[in-house]
């Protein structure tokens, strides 16, 4: 199920026992688009202080309710280690993390990947599911489209410039909060804008961007895949894109009726 992550934002997550907070932001790896985890806004209920949270103990997201069910309870949530999220993830702070909770490590083979998948398949929080087949041949083409774009090859995506990480953190742990309105360069141009993400919440990847065209397309926000991007400079505020400007051009317009579940549920 495809979701607009402007659109989760302020969901409600729904542990056993009530409310854990609000949908802040989440955390992905910058090499493959895998998110890692979502960050909550645990507002009243722990003091505005904000914790992480793994994709593989979460529910589906219910477009009605606006809500997103966890397996955890709320005094596991308020009694797990405090991370600081406004500054890097360190490795050090992600092994603390998942050993409270038994989570297995995603850097290990093996370790949790999953989402509402594993919920719905049973399985304990912290087990883990298996990573997500890859993406086909030709999947890179814009999405709902056969185009012939490039394959979304895993680690295409490399880092450049200063890195902001100290050097116990972890340089690929990324925010969507951070990645939004840096500017997209295609091969023979500025194309425009990042606005958006859009999440694949079964296998909780981010599987496509959402590009606001500014004043070369005015009006026009159009969709392309992930594999299409080959560098991003985060102290540049800045991504490159391996396509020309005329491939973004025919890329198709982003529908929010398409590219996300309608209120109520449903989704493509």
């Amino acid at each position: 199920m495809i979701w607009n992550f402007d659109t989760l934002k302020g969901y409600t997550l729904r542990a056993a026992d009530g409310s854990i907070g609000r949908v802040h932001d989440l955390l992905f790896e910058d090499r493959d688009w895998t998110v890692r985890y979502l960050v909550v806004d645990t507002g009243s209920f722990l003091f505005g202080r904000r914790v992480l949270i793994v994709p593989s103990v979460l529910g589906v997201p219910d477009a009605g309710a606006k809500e997103i069910e966890v397996a955890l309870t709320m005094a596991q949530v308020e009694s797990s280690p405090s991370i600081e999220t406004d500054r890097p993830v360190n490795r050090q702070q992600e092994a603390l993390l998942h050993r409270y909770y038994g989570w297995a490590p995603y850097w290990t083979i093996g370790g949790s990947v999953g989402g509402a998948a594993g919920m719905a398949a049973g399985l304990a929080p912290g087990l883990g599911i298996p990573p997500a087949a890859p993406l086909p041949p030709g999947a890179g083409g814009p999405p709902g489209e056969d185009g012939d774009g490039p394959p979304a090859e895993i680690g295409a995506t490399e880092t450049t410039g200063t890195e902001t990480t100290g050097p116990d953190g972890d340089p690929h742990l990324r925010s969507t909060r951070e990645l939004a309105g840096y500017t997209l360069t295609a091969t023979d141009g500025d194309i425009g804008s990042i606005d958006s993400l859009l999440l694949d919440t079964d296998r909780w990847t981010v599987r496509r961007v959402v590009v606001d065209t500014g004043t070369w397309l005015p009006g026009r926000k159009v969709v392309i895949d992930t594999g299409w991007i080959s560098t991003i400079e985060w102290a540049e505020n800045r991504a490159g894109v391996s396509v020309p400007r005329s491939r973004v051009e025919a890329a198709p317009d982003y529908d929010v009726h398409r590219h996300q579940p309608l209120e109520g549920g449903g989704g493509t």
